[in-house]
């Protein structure tokens, strides 16, 4: 599987911020976790709404795609914190779901990890949960929004 280059990711994500309101926050814990699990909820209701309005998950929607490449650029912004500029290929094929588990069952399921590793303070932990949901979000993109990762998160 083609992996998206994190460091580049990373470096256009800090050029966005640097000299905003929002630059002190997009490097901290604290903004950055609650916002990951705001941005997975949000994509999980933009799904329901699709569904809602006839689309299919496997229709690739750009509201939809807007949400999931949120999602996975608080994901690189948190990994920068942590000093990660690349996921190990040990993450990816360490993923544990079935290939036919729902993609966002598998995504909840990391962020909630995610969480509860950073909120329960075990920061070796919530690194390793950081960079399961980066190997997820890669895995599970095509299926859910239609293209490959690397062309959605630019």
């Amino acid at each position: 599987m083609p992996r998206a280059n994190l460091k580049t990711i990373q470096a256009k994500l800090a050029e966005r911020y640097t000299g905003t309101p929002n630059e002190k926050a997009t490097q901290e814990e604290t903004y950055l976790i609650p916002s990951i699990v705001q941005n997975v909820g949000d994509l999980i209701g933009t799904a329901v709404k699709l569904l809602d309005e006839g689309e299919t998950f496997d229709h690739y929607n750009a509201a939809y795609g807007e949400e999931y490449a949120s999602l996975a650029e608080g994901t690189a912004l948190l990994l920068s914190h942590y000093g990660i500029e690349k996921v190990e290929k040990e993450y990816y094929d360490a993923l544990r779901y079935s290939k036919t588990t729902p993609g966002h069952v598998a995504l909840l399921s990391r962020v909630d990890r995610l969480h509860r590793a950073w909120a329960t303070e075990e920061p070796e932990h919530a690194r390793t949960e950081a960079m399961r949901l980066w190997a997820t979000l890669e895995d599970r993109c095509e299926a859910l929004v239609g293209k490959p990762f690397e062309k959605l998160i630019r």
